[in-house]
């Protein structure tokens, strides 16, 4: 399993210290437990969703290498079984582009605990640049080892540096409700014609074209920021 961002990992050490600064704030000594608990429930929750990633990428390249072992036979004993087996890898790298979301979603909810002062706050960036704000934390919450998050498997890109191919927010975050869209993929990259819808409730569902959802995800996203835009 990929390491945590060392912004995480560094979290029980700062609230060892808080806690020691203020030995003699009993309110401040409240605040602080309460955040090492929430911490620590994030820490969970980051490795769980890390590692559902991980066994989800092993799974497609399984899928990968049997379909493409099979691909030419497939296709001349039996087209149906071949289109079905490529079916079945089209939802497989769905549900690792929903599960990208859901984790790059959680890493918002640690930035607003680590990074979001007082007022727990989401990054001001709207775009994509919402996204790449957890590259830009000091130390970044999205280090160059997990940059893979950023990008669906079915773009055809490569994770890098200042990269993601995920739309963001065309206001602040901070403005919208748990049922307001915060992100979603771009349109074409799906083969299905779906794109992964994320809420700030932190759900996510694949809706078509024909889905209401769509229109309204597209129209409240985007992949410029606002600064980028004039």
């Amino acid at each position: 399993m990929r390491a945590l961002p060392i912004s995480i990992r560094l979290s029980a050490a700062v609230v060892g210290v808080l806690l020691l600064l203020a030995r003699n704030d009993s309110g401040l000594q409240a605040e602080c437990f309460q955040e090492a608990d929430r911490t620590e429930k994030l820490e969970r929750r980051v490795a769980e969703d890390q590692d559902r990633i991980e066994k989800l990428e092993k799974k497609v390249a399984e899928l990968e290498l049997h379909i493409g072992l099979l691909e030419g036979y497939l296709k001349l004993q039996d087209p149906k079984f071949a289109a079905g087996m490529e079916k079945a890898l089209t939802r497989a790298k769905v549900t690792m582009c929903a599960n990208n979301l859901r984790q790059l979603w959680t890493l918002e909810t640690f930035y607003m605990s680590k990074f979001g002062g007082r007022m727990k706050a989401l990054p001001s960036a709207t775009g994509s640049a919402f996204w790449l704000a957890l590259t830009k934390t000091e130390p970044p919450i999205i280090n160059e080892t997990a940059l893979d998050v950023l990008v669906c498997p079915f773009s055809g890109q490569k994770p890098r540096n200042g990269f993601t191919t995920y739309r963001g927010p065309i206001v602040s975050a901070n403005r919208l409700a748990g049922g307001d869209v915060v992100g979603c993929c771009e349109a074409g990259h799906h083969p299905d014609g779906t794109i992964n819808v994320l809420k700030k409730s932190g759900d996510v569902v694949a809706v078509g074209p024909s889905d209401p959802l769509y229109k309204i995800a597209i129209d409240s996203t985007s992949a410029l920021s606002v600064e980028e835009k004039k």
